[in-house]
């Protein structure tokens, strides 16, 4: 499956860095909302208002008065309440702090107004009414930090136990939503407590042991650092997601069976030359026929944040870093993140680092 994906990507390299840019580039469109402001109060909210797309083309609104009332409001695709549901508008005796979409449902998190030591996280169906909460008990919560939701139902927070105090270092848990069971409460993991010890992070030259890799460069200044990973100036070169670890040689092959001579010529973020061994995130992947370049990419490699072409602690520390807003990610290092494909690293994205690990 991984030679046929390859082969389908050394062809759009042979015939032309337009096709290759078509596919890989990671758009970034304008998002097209409708102006609310028209809804009357039964529909919406002066406060921390949210609007959201839903699955069939509509919209959806939260939003609450700050002190005792939220609204969350199903919009059609004209932005208008979609009278074709039975229930447009659901309504709720507290103050929403977040809200997050994930495939047909919103989920809406408060902290209890009635113990004020723990959450309320409710679910609303986008398509077709319905309702249902969970409680996560005896906690505080640093929404400033995230609150996202996964297709399994799992919900991300940072949060401590309740009357400790929340700060910088406070970990991320990850809790696991019961969708059939009204009133239920959310079983809790802490993913993970901290990022990794200096004893746990490799040298950027570490192989992977599941492969035959030579790993790019031994030379810590081809690492990228988390707060500082600058992309190359290569014009003409667009960023190409490849499925996982990916070698010279392998490219060569691909372009080998095709018959027609042409060479791949595979350069590091300092410019060095890669004759073998792993493409890592940032490499220059540049095809050659007859010794002219016909096209030319930014590889990207799902995972390698540090270059190396392997997933190793050090980029998981990274991510985690990244998430925790200690350092941040840009351009390809970002797109090698969003190991979820959701457009955002979050701490979704740190649960499959942490599978990808060698």
């Amino acid at each position: 499956m991984e030679n046929k994906r390859i082969k389908r990507l050394i062809t759009c390299l042979l015939v032309l860095t337009v096709m290759v840019a078509a596919v890989t580039v990671i758009t970034c469109s304008a998002e097209s909302y409708p102006n609310v402001s028209n809804l009357d109060s039964s529909y919406l909210l002066p406060d921390n208002q949210q609007i959201f797309h839903r699955p069939n083309d509509g919209f959806v609104v939260a939003s609450t008065n700050s002190y005792d009332q939220t609204i969350v409001t199903m919009l059609d695709a004209s932005g208008n309440p979609d009278e074709t549901l039975s229930n447009a508008a659901f309504y709720f005796n507290f103050v929403y702090v977040k809200a997050a979409v994930c495939g047909e449902f919103i989920y809406i998190a408060a902290e209890d107004p009635n113990t004020n030591q723990g959450l309320l996280i409710y679910r609303l169906g986008l398509v077709s009414p319905s309702r249902v909460y969970n409680k996560i008990l005896n906690v505080s919560c640093d929404f400033n930090r995230g609150f996202n939701v996964d297709a399994d139902g799992n919900l991300f927070l940072v949060t401590v136990p309740y009357g400790n105090e929340l700060n910088s270092s406070s970990p991320f848990w990850v809790y696991s939503f019961q969708a059939n069971s009204n009133g239920a409460a959310c079983s809790g993991t802490q993913v993970p407590d901290s990022a990794p010890s200096s004893s746990e992070v490799p040298s950027a030259a570490a192989p992977s042991s599941a492969s035959n890799s030579v790993p790019v460069s031994s030379s810590e200044s081809s690492v990228p650092s988390s707060s500082n990973n600058s992309e190359p100036n290569v014009p003409d070169a667009k960023p190409y997601v490849f499925s996982g670890p990916i070698t010279v040689e392998t490219l060569q092959q691909q372009l080998d069976s095709d018959g027609r001579g042409a060479t791949v010529r595979v350069t590091d973020t300092n410019g060095s030359l890669i004759t073998n061994g792993s493409v890592g995130t940032g490499s220059i992947v540049e095809v050659l026929l007859d010794g002219r370049i016909e096209s030319r990419i930014i590889a990207v490699v799902p995972g390698d944040l540090t270059g190396t072409g392997t997933v190793t602690a050090q980029d998981n520390r990274i991510l985690y870093e990244h998430v925790t807003n200690q350092a941040g990610l840009n351009g390809f290092y970002f797109q090698a993140a969003d190991l979820n494909n959701n457009s955002k690293v979050d701490p979704g994205d740190m649960l499959k680092i942490k599978s990808m690990i060698k």
